[in-house]
């Protein structure tokens, strides 16, 4: 069985606790609303969606994102929400084409100097919530609640 279509505990056995801990938090990310504080990964669009239909299951980025639960964003609005499990690090393009079918990225060379994947162990569509996003951020913003628009008199 090619090594992409296995159960992720076979992949990582280490990791067997996270999963146990990931089928228990999907419960009660069930019923979770976005908290200010609350940690928001910042995808682009081609990103978000992929990984909303479950097609793209490890994040790569340049360093560690701590393991948990994480709110995905794109464009002032929040519209999913992931579990992610511990970071690993990907030395060389050999461990890259082994999980190219997961991270879905299409390179010739490792896209940072020191490259991260991130096991997305659960993920769900929320209602789509606003946030603020400040100038400059990239990558990971706390969440703060987008103020109100007042409506307009028509």
């Amino acid at each position: 069985m090619p090594q992409h279509c296995q159960h992720p505990t076979q992949l990582f056995p280490r990791m067997r606790h996270i999963w146990l801990k990931a089928f228990l938090l999907a419960r009660v990310m069930a019923k979770r609303r976005p908290r200010t504080g609350d940690r928001i990964l910042i995808l682009k669009e081609k990103w978000l969606k992929m990984i909303l239909l479950k097609k793209k299951t490890l994040e790569v980025r340049s360093r560690p994102l701590k393991s948990g639960h994480w709110w995905l964003g794109c464009k002032g609005f929040i519209s999913g929400e992931a579990l992610i499990g511990s970071a690993f690090q990907i030395h060389d393009m050999a461990t890259w084409d082994e999980h190219q079918a997961r991270h879905c990225v299409e390179a010739k060379c490792l896209p940072y100097k020191k490259t991260c994947g991130h096991p997305i162990l659960h993920v769900r569509k929320v209602i789509p919530t606003s946030f603020v996003h400040p100038k400059g951020a990239v990558g990971i913003v706390i969440y703060k609640e987008a103020p109100s628009q007042p409506e307009q008199d028509k």
